[in-house]
């Protein structure tokens, strides 16, 4: 197997900018992610919809697709992947009310990617 024939993919949880110790968990969490370099990464309680930060966080060189549906302070999940992604659609997870008013960012993201080992979804 060569270098062409691997593809990387993480998932980390980021635990967002609004909860405690926040400067220090981004320093680790921005070396590892960085560290893991990997070519598809979805991330949660990330804040969707500042793409500077998400890219200081995983590093250049992504695309980004979030959630349809943030938290009121914009917190969500995002897919970081090295190539284009095509949107394919989103699932609703939030199929209980308690769902809805804890995790209304719950969701299920399709993306189909051309890969250097095939098309992914």
């Amino acid at each position: 197997m060569d270098a062409d024939d691997v593809l990387r993919v993480a998932t980390y949880n980021v635990y967002g900018p609004a909860n405690p110790d926040w400067e220090r968990r981004h320093r680790l969490i921005r070396s590892t992610l960085r560290a893991l370099d990997a070519d598809v990464l979805a991330l949660q309680e990330v804040p969707t919809d500042e793409p500077a930060f998400l890219e200081d966080l995983v590093g250049p060189g992504y695309h980004f697709s979030s959630f349809s549906r943030p938290s009121p302070d914009g917190v969500g999940g995002t897919l970081a992947t090295r190539w284009p992604p095509r949107h394919l659609g989103e699932l609703d997870l939030r199929i209980t009310e308690r769902a809805r008013a804890a995790l209304p960012w719950s969701a299920t993201l399709l993306v189909e990617v051309d890969t250097p080992v095939g098309t992914l979804v």
